[in-house]
């Protein structure tokens, strides 16, 4: 987050970046934090992170399925979702 952003603005800036996508209507689907989501980076930084995911149907703009900020964006029907594992670090 950026100082002075809102969580919803953040998810918005931060899907543009990645995907070239613009956000309509966001939903808040849950929030999620505690210890499994601690993390130590290789500098020894600890933070305890707090994830807010959201559903959106409304977004426009062309889709960038790969640039500097992410390897492999995809979208997939719910009936069509890979297995747990398969590029999970870019379902959305």
């Amino acid at each position: 987050m950026e100082l002075g952003e809102t969580v919803q603005d953040t998810a918005r800036r931060e899907v543009f970046e990645e995907t070239g996508l613009i956000l309509g209507k966001l939903e808040l689907f849950g929030v999620y934090s505690g210890s499994k989501y601690d993390k130590t980076f290789s500098n020894g930084d600890q933070v305890s992170m707090v994830q807010f995911l959201f559903t959106c149907n409304e977004f426009e703009g062309e889709f960038i399925k790969q640039n500097a900020e992410s390897q492999q964006n995809s979208f997939f029907a719910l009936d069509e979702l890979p297995d747990n594992g398969q590029n999970s670090s870019n379902m959305w």
